[in-house]
């Protein structure tokens, strides 16, 4: 049971990897819980074991406009050009993951992409012509702790979540001052703590170690004002349901 003991601890090839960039590899590289992990990595096998390596249509595209703004425009910001330059490399890295495993990949990414459409607050992540902005990533990354924890498709069935909380001020994302994607991640899994899905497939990691949820412990008071804003979120929509109800009965 991940989300109280006994812990899952170890990383097995199908898991999916959460967490800050820099724990992530951290962990890859250093975790001997996660080296099966790293070997995964770096042959490029499939199934991805970071959400991001499932490539929507929005990264794709400002792929495209980024080749096609190197080729036509004269950079005056050197720092800007090689930003592009590097964004290009990492969407290239992935290409080269996805051509490497094609037939593996399109199965899972199809698999993923159903899931997505089938959910009306993630539908817009498979859709063309979307702004590519954090808003869109971070729909794609809650879309997939959706997709394996909640849906009943026998290719997620025995995948799991590595969430690695290393370097995440909790504080700051229960209070959502933190409005970074792993912030929302979180805040996705907290929101969901009670499906039994998500109580059995979410293992937390920190210090190299299997852990409790960060809302257990020491940390359960900074949640409160979270649980708060939910309580109002629902009560307003609450309300607003009901003054529709009312007003189409009187029309």
């Amino acid at each position: 049971m991940p989300f109280h003991p006994p812990f899952i601890e170890k990383f097995k090839a199908g898991d999916l990897i959460y967490g800050l960039s820099e724990a992530r590899i951290n962990y890859f590289d250093k975790n001997p819980h996660f080296r099966d992990a790293k070997d995964h990595f770096n042959e490029n096998r499939c199934p991805p074991i970071v959400i991001d390596d499932y490539l929507i249509p929005a990264e794709l595209e400002h792929k495209n406009r980024l080749e096609k703004c190197l080729k036509k425009k004269r950079y005056d910001d050197l720092e800007e050009k090689n930003d592009h330059l590097d964004m290009i490399k990492k969407f290239e890295a992935k290409h080269k993951f996805v051509n490497a495993n094609i037939n593996d990949y399109k199965k899972y990414e199809k698999d993923f992409f159903t899931h997505l459409r089938n959910d009306n607050k993630y539908r817009n992540v498979t859709e063309r012509h979307r702004k590519y902005n954090i808003s869109i990533i971070g729909r794609k990354c809650k879309g997939g702790l959706s997709w394996v924890n909640t849906s009943n498709s026998e290719l997620t069935q025995d995948i799991h979540v590595h969430f690695i909380l290393d370097g995440i001020d909790i504080k700051r994302i229960a209070k959502k001052d933190d409005k970074n994607i792993t912030g929302k991640e979180l805040r996705w899994i907290f929101r969901h703590r009670n499906h039994p899905k998500v109580i059995k497939k979410v293992q937390f990691w920190e210090n190299g170690r299997p852990t409790f949820p960060p809302w257990e412990g020491l940390n359960q008071p900074v949640w409160n004002s979270y649980v708060r804003h939910l309580e109002e979120k629902e009560r307003l929509y609450e309300e607003k349901c009901e003054y529709l109800f009312r007003l189409f009965n009187i029309l």
